[in-house]
């Protein structure tokens, strides 16, 4: 109780000396911490060149794990992250991400894609991976697909070719009989 009311007298002057501390000191303590996670990712570096296999406990899914299997974080003291790049993945996306799409659009282009390129899904099924479903385009090109389908749906709509059916929640095709 006596601590705590002399910090709320005193506390501008206490966070004073913190902020000068820290300054006087900040490129000794940003060194310190860079050193741990330096000297740490060195060695897990030269032992994986040396052909040892380097393990970390997944803390989602409790599997202990290749550290390959993590992806690094430099502001971790042991530069890696705690989950798994599958927990990651699912946290990120709810869900493991099944990217076997983008590996056939690029056996189809004879290439690898590059970070910048998508793939779309030309007639909206995320499970039909044939190349001929699949378009690679940039992200803005991937966009321009998605308003052109919205732009063409509204007319489809208003001419009663396609239906919205609240009951099911779905668009439909309006029965032509």
């Amino acid at each position: 109780m006596a601590s705590s009311k002399w910090y709320a007298e005193h506390r501008e002057e206490a966070q004073a000396k913190q902020r000068a501390y820290y300054a006087a000191n900040k490129e000794r303590l940003a060194a310190q911490a860079a050193g741990r996670r330096n000297r740490y990712l060195a060695t897990v570096e030269g032992r994986l060149e040396a052909g040892e296999v380097v393990t970390k406990q997944c803390t989602k899914c409790g599997e202990t794990k290749p550290i390959t299997e993590f992806y690094r974080d430099s502001s971790r003291d042991d530069a890696f992250r705690p989950s798994c790049k599958d927990c990651h993945k699912t946290l990120v996306y709810g869900r493991k991400q099944d990217r076997t799409y983008r590996r056939v659009a690029a056996d189809a282009l004879g290439r690898p894609l590059n970070g910048r390129e998508t793939v779309h899904h030309v007639n909206g099924d995320a499970t039909d991976n044939r190349p001929d479903n699949l378009w690679v385009c940039t992200i803005s090109g991937h966009g321009r697909a998605h308003a052109s389908l919205l732009r063409v749906l509204k007319p489809l709509l208003e001419q009663g070719v396609i239906l919205f059916d609240r009951g099911a929640g779905v668009y439909r095709l309006a029965d032509s009989g």
